[in-house]
């Protein structure tokens, strides 16, 4: 049993993906991955995958990251956050090719993370997680943005 484990732990880098941070397409990269393939190192850990089964449904990171540059989105919107506890908290989409970035600022004043941010392919993600993510972000449940057309447009 032992070696069993010892063989696996050896292989698992030979079957896992890890982003590599220094090439510019490291997330459009990631976003192409198996969720099961997919390994977060330590020092990674404000950062996550959403999974529905083997296909990555979202990314969440921080709004410091630099997400809409790794997927050469442009800001679309910008509007006040829905979330009562958060006083001045501001809500940014980024729309870049088929790519939509959130970056839901908590403190925009603030010089560290100021926030939570997600990147997805608005018709890889299930209407369950589309609503979490807005609701998360304060941009409120409705109306549901499955299109790229709906986040186009505030």
């Amino acid at each position: 049993m032992r070696a069993r484990v010892a063989l696996i732990v050896l292989l698992l880098p030979l079957l896992s993906w890890t982003p590599d941070f220094n090439r510019s397409d490291w997330l459009v990269r990631l976003m192409s991955q198996r969720c099961s393939s997919i390994r977060i190192v330590p020092r990674d850990m404000g950062m996550s995958v959403l999974c529905d089964g083997p296909r990555v449904e979202a990314f969440r990171g921080s709004t410091t990251s630099g997400l809409p540059f790794a997927v050469r989105a442009t800001r679309a919107w910008s509007a006040l956050s829905q979330r009562r506890e958060s006083f001045a908290a501001i809500v940014t989409v980024y729309v870049g090719g088929d790519f939509v970035v959130i970056e839901a600022e908590q403190c925009p004043t603030c010089n560290v993370q100021r926030g939570p941010a997600w990147v997805f392919r608005p018709q890889n993600v299930r209407p369950s997680t589309m609503r979490a993510i807005q609701v998360q972000a304060g941009l409120g449940p409705s109306p549901l943005r499955l299109t790229m057309d709906a986040w186009r447009t505030r």
